[in-house]
């Protein structure tokens, strides 16, 4: 059989072309498309930027601070007590946290809830460096007109069990699931009427970013509720924004 010299180079040639195509197939340069942390850390902070309840700052190493304190029209805490074997009030529109163990004409007992349910702006892949409660003083201390007194330490810890609303918690209602591996010490003071702890609340906030756990907020208890205890602090109903409790998240 005789072989064509001229379709022998036809072929050489269309093989040449196919094998060039396919090696700058294989080798062509695509632009990136991995977002940069701080690309990544501006738009979460764009997130907020319309929110009242937030204020968002960078730091010189290059990480931003998101202060989130809620007002009165979306501030999520209240306190229930234990009073005189009532257990069925409310107090959500009084501008204080109490916690405490007292005896006035009987026991009296109260605990605190506060909840930040706008956690779920943050995205659950967002890199958390820290966070940090701010609590203040009430302004007038009308739940313990004594101040702060007794062996003060207490506790704040994730709820578990459920859902709860302000305008409705009660003593009798109140959430009873807590976790005691996420509960966070508030050191006991003898300031009377002047504490203004900083609480490390990296652990749970983190996780409720990250949706490994359920946002329904926190409890505030004394760790040993024996009277006479009691510790004071300020509601998002304070009249005064700088009592307002705060949660401050820093993020990269």
């Amino acid at each position: 059989m005789r072989i064509s010299i001229f379709n022998t180079t036809r072929f050489l040639l269309t093989a040449t072309i196919i094998f060039v195509a396919v090696s700058c197939s294989k080798n062509e340069s695509h632009p990136s498309t991995t977002i940069s942390a701080s690309a990544q850390s501006s738009a979460i902070a764009n997130l907020f930027a319309n929110d009242a309840d937030f204020t968002v700052q960078t730091t010189d190493s290059g990480t931003t601070i998101v202060n989130y304190k809620p007002g009165p029209d979306n501030g999520n805490d209240v306190y229930a007590d234990f009073y005189h074997n009532n257990i069925g009030g409310n107090q959500n529109l009084i501008p204080e946290l109490p916690v405490n163990a007292w005896i006035y004409e009987g026991y009296i007992f109260t605990r605190s809830f506060i909840k930040f349910p706008k956690l779920y702006k943050f995205p659950d892949t967002t890199h958390i460096v820290s966070v940090k409660l701010y609590l203040y003083p009430p302004k007038d201390f009308l739940n313990h007109p004594q101040g702060n007194t007794g062996a003060n330490e207490s506790l704040v810890q994730r709820i578990t069990s459920k859902n709860w609303l302000e305008d409705t918690l009660t003593w009798a209602n109140q959430p009873q699931g807590v976790s005691t591996d996420d509960e966070v010490i508030i050191p006991a003071t003898t300031n009377q009427y002047g504490y203004s702890p900083v609480v490390d609340m990296t652990v749970p906030v983190s996780k409720m970013i990250a949706r490994e756990v359920h946002n329904y907020g926190f409890r505030i208890k004394l760790t040993n509720e024996t009277p006479n205890a009691a510790v004071n602090f300020a509601s998002s109903e304070a009249v005064d924004a700088g009592r307002r409790p705060m949660l401050q998240i820093e993020y990269k």
